[in-house]
């Protein structure tokens, strides 16, 4: 217990939640011993400066366990000021990957470690990782907690050996280029002079996404043995980067090789083993993240030209070549070039070796060689004009030997590729189909076709006549045009098979199509046409009858009108109680409430049959009923109050109060009555059907309910509770409203509400007959900018699964809003003045990849106040 209270006489208190947000890429412990049981502890910590988000500790926490494991204590260990460091490529004719950024914080404390038999372990525990880490698991992304870091040291006890560990002599390089050899001196100096053996090891986990920093007030802590993390297939222990040649570390000099062939963030651990005398003593860990990115050429070598070439010599090549200002070229045949671009006429077919060198800036060269095949083909080919009708398939077709083509490449849209030397399509207009012919010696063609678009005539049968009620003979017809053929097929005989016009006798239903070609281009149109004979025995009538009902006190009016939807209906009667009315498509009839009505419509078709339909009608009297029931009034200070009676009726009426200045308005059964404070009986009358009456009176007594309503703060911030409160609270029914907050239980005399914006809350109290309102009112302070009230995502999920698919600013108190994204490149993605609008992922209508944006936003708060933010944010797919 002494170690502990002596461990402990550093500490402050620290309450403050930590950031949970990730930025950690490594770092490493390092003591060293000053004399007796005195010991300068000293930490570096590396993060990101571009990706992450959370700040370093101040203070750190350095954790002390015994040797066995058991849990001691803690001390609070102080930074320095921090330190960016530089990105630097060991290649001028390299440029560094971008968008990388790391700063170090060197934490040193001076401290005592009491003698003892175990000797001590010192952590440093911290979460989180970035979250673009490949090599191992992350919990931000994966679900597993092992995104952590813990850098720890052992203390050999001293009444054994006195010990200060090893110190490493240089950093590992911030950026290292993908598909490039990697070299780097991972070597360490020890003071004491002691055996230093290198190797790779897992590095080691902490801590979690829920608690990410040791806390004194929690003491929180991960327990010894320490958890290492785990490694993410197909990456382990053995193959930490991946690529042809994998990260190893020569044991004895702490050379470190790689040849990385991907991009992304990978998690490399180092430890030094500490031997005295060949005796182990102790191990010195190093945890760092290695940034393998693009790293920029000055200059690259290319250029195109085809691979084969035939029946010409003279070769064009296009330079292609990036950040060069010279170049030369060999082309094989023993001449050479200077020129960018240059067109070179070689002396005989055959195959010759090309070479391009690009010279760029500080004598960065690059280069290029690939053959090309210059060949003599006698392949011919013509390509002969198509004509096609508008709404057929164009046959494109190409005269060659097809048993010398490999391909034909159709530049259609999209293009279409076949080993015939014909196609079909369905063109929609006149063009020009371009085409390349690819034949089996490696040669190319050129060619188009001209495809032209040929209108097919139009064409429309026309009957005479149009309706056949008996058999007859019917004409039929098109328009006749000068340069066309036609042909009729029909069920029956037709007279004239190969005219515009022709005729048939028709007894029973029959078709007809006739076909119509043009002369000139062959394009041909059909139409077909029904010929239906109609008898009135089978056709029927086709008609819709449309009724009104009026009523009146003492009898109902029936308004009839009648709509033909037959075009052979010649004449029709109606016969009601005797009277017969022709022709009259609007009829009233009137009758007696309760008595059935019968009535005839008689309709007559071509003068030839007639149909006649019979109906009956039975109006009952309009209904109407009415309640009434005794008013309570309970407010002292009304002098107005709204009499009402409870009407059921399906017929226009109207209330109207004997003693009312006016009448209340029809259809309704309501009225403001000025009232005096004392009983009183209010005649009324119903008049419904303008002339019934309805006479009755409707009593008031008064009965007052007195309430208090109050509210506690009047005053507050935004998102603060308020408590609301009425008097008397022993009464039976409570019920508060507001439109503008959700209150949580409206139902009771003192509930609590959250309040965003200036409320009025009314609270309606109900005893028995009586009820009373009050109205009470919250003012809420206007929201300041604050990183508080603010809320700004740091990741965001775009995966359409409905869960944080957007990334959005909340902030309720904006009056002005500005935001804008941008990728790696300084592209900007997305920008928006709209708050309540988002960014969904997407750039120009296509998916972003996933990776570090940066954003810029900028508020202006209620109080005019301006707040501006920038940072980053994680898109995961």
């Amino acid at each position: 217990m002494k170690i502990i209270k002596v461990l402990l006489i550093v500490g402050l208190l620290f309450l403050c939640l930590p950031s949970k947000a990730t930025h950690l890429i490594g770092g490493e412990m390092n003591y060293r011993h000053i004399a007796n049981d005195s010991f300068k502890v000293t930490l570096s910590v590396y993060r990101d400066c571009y990706l992450g988000q959370a700040d370093f500790d101040y203070p750190g926490y350095i954790l002390v366990y015994e040797g066995d494991g058991t849990f001691l204590g803690y001390f609070s260990i102080y930074g320095q000021p921090r330190k960016r460091l530089p990105v630097v490529i060991e290649d001028e004719c390299y440029t560094a990957p971008p968008n990388i950024c790391v700063e170090k914080m060197q934490y040193e404390f001076d401290g005592i470690l009491p003698e003892n038999d175990l000797g001590y372990y010192l952590s440093y525990q911290r979460c989180c990782r970035n979250g673009t880490i490949l090599n191992v698991y992350d919990d931000l992304v994966d679900s597993v907690l092992s995104s952590g870091m813990n850098l720890y040291a052992y203390v050999p006890p001293l009444k054994t050996i006195v010990n200060s560990n090893p110190v490493f002599n240089n950093y590992p390089p911030v950026a290292i280029c993908v598909n490039k050899e990697f070299n780097f001196d991972h070597s360490a100096k020890d003071n004491d002079g002691d055996s230093l053996v290198y190797k790779l090891c897992t590095p080691t986990d902490a801590m979690n996404t829920v608690q990410p920093t040791f806390q004194p007030y929690y003491y929180n802590y991960d327990a010894f043995p320490f958890q290492e993390v785990r490694w993410r297939s197909p990456y382990s222990i053995e193959d930490m980067l991946g690529g042809k040649d994998k990260l190893k570390i020569d044991a004895h000099t702490g050379q470190m090789t790689a040849y990385p062939d991907k991009i992304g963030q990978f998690v490399v651990g180092v430890c030094v083993d500490e031997y005295r005398k060949g005796k182990f003593i102790s191990q010195t860990r190093r945890d760092f993240q290695f940034n393998v990115g693009e790293c920029g050429k000055f200059s690259t070598a290319a250029f195109f030209t085809y691979d084969t070439i035939c029946n010409s010599m003279v070769v064009s090549f296009k330079n292609e070549s990036v950040a060069a200002t010279s170049y030369f070229w060999e082309f094989g045949d023993g001449n050479s070039s200077t020129l960018a671009s240059p067109i070179h006429t070689f002396p005989a077919y055959g195959t010759y070796p090309i070479k391009l060198i690009a010279v760029g800036r500080n004598g960065c060269s690059d280069t290029i060689t690939k053959s090309i095949t210059l060949m003599k083909d006698t392949f011919e080919f013509s390509a002969p004009l198509v004509n096609f009708c508008k709404g057929t398939a164009a046959k494109l077709e190409i005269k060659a030997a097809q048993d010398e083509i490999q391909y034909v490449q159709w530049l259609l849209t999209p293009s279409v590729y076949t080993d015939k030397l014909t196609y079909s399509y369905f063109p929609t207009k006149s063009e020009k189909v371009n085409f390349v012919i690819h034949t089996k010696s490696g040669c190319y063609y050129q060619g188009s076709i001209n495809v032209v678009l040929q209108n097919p005539p139009n064409v429309k049968i026309v009957a005479n006549p149009p309706i056949i009620y008996e058999p007859a003979t019917v004409t039929l017809s098109v328009h006749e045009d000068e340069g066309y053929s036609y042909f009729w097929n029909s069920s029956v005989p037709n007279s004239s098979p190969n005219a515009a016009q022709t005729s048939l006798y028709i007894d029973s239903n029959q078709w007809a199509v006739v076909t119509k070609t043009d002369l000139a281009n062959g394009c041909v149109s059909n139409d077909t046409i029904y010929l239906k004979v109609t008898k009135c025995a089978e056709s029927g009538v086709d008609y819709r009858i449309s009724k009104e009902v009026l009523m009146n006190c003492d009898e109902a009016v029936i308004r009839l009108h009648l709509e033909l939807m037959n075009p052979d209906i010649t004449s029709f009667v109606w016969k009601v109680n005797g009277e017969e009315i022709e022709n009259q498509a609007d009829i009233e009839i009137s009758t007696s409430y309760g008595v059935e009505l019968p009535y005839n419509l008689i309709l007559t078709q071509q003068d030839l049959c007639s149909e006649n339909l019979q109906f009956s009608e039975t109006i009952e009297h309009p209904f109407i009923s009415y309640q009434i029931s005794p008013l309570s009034i309970c407010n002292l200070d009304a002098s107005e109050i709204l009499i009402g009676v409870a009407v059921d009726s399906d017929v226009d009426y109207k209330v109207v109060w004997d003693f009312a200045l006016e009448d209340t308005l029809e259809n309704t059964a309501n009225s403001v009555y000025s009232w005096k404070g004392s009983d009183v009986v209010l005649p009324f009358t119903i008049i419904y059907n303008d002339s019934c009456q309805l006479r009755d009176s409707l009593p008031i007594y008064f009965s007052p309910l007195q309430i208090s309503a109050s509210a506690n703060p009047l005053v507050v911030n935004k998102g603060d509770t308020v408590h609301l409160s009425v008097l008397p609270d022993t009464l039976s029914n409570y019920f508060w409203t507001s439109e503008d907050a959700n209150i949580d239980n409206p139902y009771i005399a003192q509930p609590t509400v959250v309040v965003h914006q200036n409320s009025a809350f009314i609270v309606e109290v109900t005893n028995g007959e009586c009820s009373a309102r009050d109205t009470v009112n919250v003012q809420v302070l206007k929201l300041k900018c604050t990183d508080e009230n603010i809320f700004i995502p740091t990741a965001f999920t775009p995966n359409n699964d409905g869960v944080n698919d957007e990334w959005l600013v909340r902030f309720d108190a904006a009056t002005a809003f500005l935001v804008a994204i941008y990728n790696r490149y300084g592209e900007k993605v997305f920008e928006s003045d709209d708050i309540s609008k988002g960014w969904d992922g997407t750039y120009k209508g296509k998916i972003s990849e996933a990776g570090t944006y940066a954003y810029y936003l900028t508020i202006v708060c209620e109080n005019q106040e301006p707040y501006f933010s920038k940072g980053n944010i994680t898109l995961v797919r």
